[in-house]
């Protein structure tokens, strides 16, 4: 059985929006896509982060004489069970090599998150399952103001989810690519609010190519790329280099 939707600028269904058109990311214009924010508004977490210890995520084999000439500030992400108090001990000592730190509670740092973005000008916006977690109503930041949406389909297998607002448009939609086969070595750019912590909420792109044209097995409906996604981008357009949308990004390794 196929639902369907119908408006007058795109027929949607699900059947063709689910399965045929899109396909999800496995390895891993702006004002189109919307940002998914922290616990007021979603169940779900995004971050795959699961680490029992500490995260320091800057330094990595570096001569620490040399620190201070190439690095002025660090983060450290701090995990909850970080009973030996380590963040704290390298934070002390990059401090005395005159480096400032700041430190980040995992839980905040890897708030839940997510992208989404307008498939139609009439305010369907499409996003990943796992983003709006139990979710039927929502509120998405949009240029700085929240706006309602209602869940119409989700697909969990699929990890997609469909949502509408009943605020009057237009809205600026990305239009879906009519090739639906990936060249290995495409250029493609993956487009979202990652780490909104600590980079902020203003989108940010990516750009990097089809590194398979599959996803893991041989899953047909996936396809792998290079470009650099964190948590955030889950929900996100990845573009062509037309601007069109060949998927979403749904997860990282």
């Amino acid at each position: 059985m196929t639902s369907s939707i119908q408006n007058n600028d795109y027929k949607l269904t699900r059947e063709i929006t689910f399965s045929s058109k899109i396909k999800r990311l496995q390895i891993f214009a702006i004002s189109t896509c919307l940002f998914f924010s922290g616990c007021a508004h979603l169940n779900s977490s995004v971050s795959d982060h699961n680490s029992s210890s500490s995260s320091f995520r800057v330094f990595k084999n570096q001569n620490v004489n040399n620190l201070e000439q190439q690095y002025k500030k660090a983060y450290i992400v701090t995990n909850y069970a970080d009973t030996l108090n380590v963040s704290q001990q390298m934070a002390d000592a990059l401090n005395q090599q005159g480096i400032l730190t700041e430190q980040f509670e995992s839980n905040t740092f890897f708030a839940p998150q997510g992208t989404g973005f307008f498939i139609t000008s009439s305010g369907y916006l499409l996003t990943c399952d796992h983003v709006i977690g139990h979710r039927e109503k929502l509120d998405v930041q949009y240029n700085g103001e929240k706006v309602p949406f209602n869940v119409v389909l989700r697909d969990p297998f699929m990890d997609l989810a469909l949502l509408k607002t009943e605020k009057i448009g237009p809205w600026p939609s990305i239009p879906f690519s009519t090739n639906t086969s990936y060249e290995l070595g495409e250029d493609v750019f993956a487009l979202g609010y990652p780490l909104s912590a600590l980079l902020g909420t203003s989108p940010r792109l990516t750009q990097g190519i089809v590194s398979a044209s599959v996803g893991f097995a041989d899953e047909p409906t996936q396809f792998q790329i290079s470009a650099p996604i964190q948590p955030g981008n889950s929900g996100g357009p990845i573009l062509n280099q037309y601007g069109e949308l060949l998927g979403i990004a749904q997860s990282t390794l």
